[in-house]
């Protein structure tokens, strides 16, 4: 695989997507095929469900600004993960990948770092989901004081806490308080 990329290299390719049939940070050599490719001076982007962020961190320190690493997260909330993703070890959790985020940021903040993820539109479920993964976004971005959502004065989103947080009613925006 390393002969074909620099073969490639070499013929002008300019970047590789590191995805597609399982975790790529499962691969043994991938620390070591990462720095091969930054070597042949690629551009590189790395698709990744986000389980071992200690692979992630270790790739950090060789990436570039043009390379990305996307996390596909699919959910906003560690149940809904345990449904979708069965991770093999049970006690991986949505907030335990999140946890690695601003770690492997710190490493390196010249590569952009971002998250994927499938809403279902399930009622109020559906928009706390999507209310968590805003939060997680600014956080990540650095500016964790955005939390003004602008929404219809008197709409309806559903019965949880944060849902109804949404309603522009003043009695219910003060009613939650999300730390994501």
């Amino acid at each position: 695989l390393r002969a074909q990329m620099t073969e490639l290299a070499a013929r002008g390719m300019r970047s590789v997507i590191l995805i597609g049939g399982g975790e790529p940070t499962l691969y043994p050599g991938f620390t070591a095929f990462v720095r091969h490719l930054k070597d042949l001076r690629l551009q590189v982007a790395v698709v990744s469900n986000g389980s071992r962020g200690d692979k992630l961190k270790g790739i950090a320190p060789y990436l570039d600004k043009g390379d990305w690493i996307r996390l596909s997260l699919d959910s906003g909330s560690n149940e809904v993960f345990q449904r979708m993703h069965k991770p093999s070890r049970e006690s991986l959790t949505l907030d335990e990948i999140c946890a690695w985020i601003p770690q492997i940021k710190r490493v390196n903040p010249r590569f952009e770092l971002g998250f994927s993820f499938i809403i279902t539109w399930k009622g109020a479920e559906a928009n706390d989901t999507a209310l968590k993964l805003i939060r997680y976004y600014w956080n990540l971005q650095g500016k964790p004081q955005k939390k003004i959502h602008i929404s219809r004065e008197y709409a309806y989103h559903g019965v949880t806490m944060a849902a109804a947080s949404l309603s522009g009613l003043p009695e219910r925006i003060d009613c939650v308080a999300y730390t994501a």
